[in-house]
């Protein structure tokens, strides 16, 4: 199939020009194929965390702030971190448990039972964690960029 096409191009257009094409061609479907199966990815985020108590069902909104999250596909790898209100980095990896064209999501488990649930809608960029345990419960939300 190829060599008919270049072999077309060749008489049509001349040696130069059907090389040129055929680089053109190569090097868009190299850049397609690697733009759409991206295996890392790192965004800055702007966050928020909502937190709530079982006990009383009271919400509370919690602040913004600027986090950076790290997707490596190859290595079953999501990293969520920010910097907290003490100005302490926090980071949390997340074992990639499921993934698609358009989402990804995975888990994070804690020695003392509690888990963090972290889902990525890859087409807006947008993300949600959820960490339930004994400790407490807290949402976050927040765009990448």
């Amino acid at each position: 199939m190829m060599k008919r096409i270049g072999s077309v191009l060749l008489h049509k257009y001349g040696a130069y020009s059907a090389m040129k094409f055929l680089i053109i061609l190569f090097l868009s479907t190299v850049l397609v194929a690697s733009t759409a199966f991206a295996e890392q990815i790192f965004m800055v985020c702007d966050a928020r965390d909502t937190e709530g108590d079982s006990e009383t069902l009271q919400v509370e909104s919690g602040r913004t702030y600027s986090a950076k999250l790290f997707i490596d596909t190859r290595e079953d790898l999501i990293r969520f971190s920010y910097d907290d209100s003490f100005g302490d980095e926090k980071v949390y990896d997340h074992t990639i448990t499921f993934q698609s064209n358009d989402y990804i999501s995975g888990i994070k488990e804690f020695n003392f039972g509690g888990v963090i649930t972290f889902h990525y809608d890859v087409k807006y960029r947008l993300f949600s964690t959820a960490y339930v345990g004994s400790v407490g419960n807290t949402l976050t939300f927040g765009r990448c960029f």
